[in-house]
């Protein structure tokens, strides 16, 4: 498949100068009195003459560089499918169940007082125990997301589908989205624990941990590590607030299944290889799509461009510099990929 790798930003720089020189003679003759006798409408005709067939190159080079977008896309895909697991069926899949939480998370948001209180019954250091009745009433509330969340936890494979995968089809909100039942089952950890339902809490700790393993399952993205570090250090405070407050012991806490650990080496070339895809899905998706150009682009441009300028605006950037802003993308997602292969000590996450 053809690439995007010609720009032809600097001929069009010599050109556009050529023309700026050639405008500034005739200025300078016209000004001398040489030029007034040069028949204005053959002028006239000449520069419109010139004006369509540059209009009509830009279009035809643009026309091009549309078709060969789809290059771009194709690649994106088979990037995000490189580390893709098997076909898992949807009884077995914790995708299905998270899709549901997350739909049902948008439909009946919580309040902003309900937020402010889950954010102040995980935080230790405030004096809200767990008996405390609007925290109760929110985790009665919440149950059915709750047994949700458990069921998609204790599944061992987490693939989303390729439409949920697509950066247009919002995988990145989806787990952004998520975060916030994370933070349920910390809550419900802390309840169990404080009824005397120790394994349950513990259950609900390691259930944690299943989530951070599943937001590391391909495509995953730089975005997901910020994800996993979330959950990680919401698992260590959970697990540490219920030591210190007494409510469970180190053997308990040991009852938990030990799960093998990715190393970070690894994590971080699957995050940047996943980073790769989103980004030149990004790039072809948008470059080739008027309409999403306006809903995602120009709706927050900071520079302001009439609504007539901006379709010659953007065939002008994709012949001239999308491809040295293509080649800079590769470059750096190449240099990080190099820079993550360097020798380092053993570490690990989650």
């Amino acid at each position: 498949e053809e690439k995007i790798e010609n720009s032809y930003f600097a001929p069009s720089v010599a050109w556009a100068v050529l023309l700026l020189l050639a405008t500034l003679w005739i200025g300078l003759r016209v000004r001398a009195g040489v030029a007034r006798a040069w028949p204005a409408g053959r002028l006239a005709l000449g520069g419109l003459t010139a004006a369509t067939l540059y209009a009509m190159t830009l279009w035809n080079m643009d026309s091009a560089v549309r078709d060969r977008l789809g290059a771009v896309c194709a690649e994106a895909s088979a990037l995000a499918q490189m580390e893709r697991p098997s076909c898992v069926p949807d009884r077995a899949n914790a995708a299905c169940e998270y899709e549901t939480v997350s739909t049902t998370l948008v439909l009946d948001p919580d309040t902003k007082d309900e937020a402010k209180r889950l954010e102040a019954f995980l935080d230790y250091r405030r004096d809200i125990a767990p008996s405390d009745p609007g925290v109760r009433r929110w985790l009665a509330r919440r149950q059915p997301v709750l047994d949700c969340l458990r069921r998609a936890a204790d599944m061992p494979d987490c693939v989303f589908t390729t439409q949920q995968a697509r950066i247009s089809g919002g995988l990145l909100l989806q787990w952004s989205r998520l975060a916030g039942s994370c933070e349920m089952l910390a809550a419900a950890a802390r309840c169990r624990a404080a009824d005397g339902d120790a394994a349950g809490a513990v259950a609900d700790l390691a259930r944690l941990r299943a989530m951070a393993r599943h937001a590391m399952s391909p495509p995953v993205s730089l975005q997901c590590l910020s994800l996993v570090r979330f959950i990680s250090g919401l698992h260590t405070l959970t697990a540490e607030g219920l030591l210190a407050e007494g409510r469970l012991s180190l053997a308990d806490l040991k009852q938990m299944r030990a799960d093998p650990d990715l190393p970070l080496q690894r994590l971080l070339l699957r995050a940047l290889q996943g980073e790769e895809a989103y980004g030149l899905c990004a790039f072809g998706e948008m470059m080739k799509d008027d309409a999403m150009l306006k809903e995602r682009f120009w709706s927050s441009a900071q520079i302001w461009i009439p609504a007539c300028l901006r379709p010659p605006a953007m065939a002008w950037y994709r012949v001239h510099l999308l491809p040295e802003d293509l080649a800079s993308y590769r470059r750096l997602i190449e240099e990080e990929q190099l820079r993550a292969l360097a020798p380092v000590k053993p570490s690990t996450i989650v």
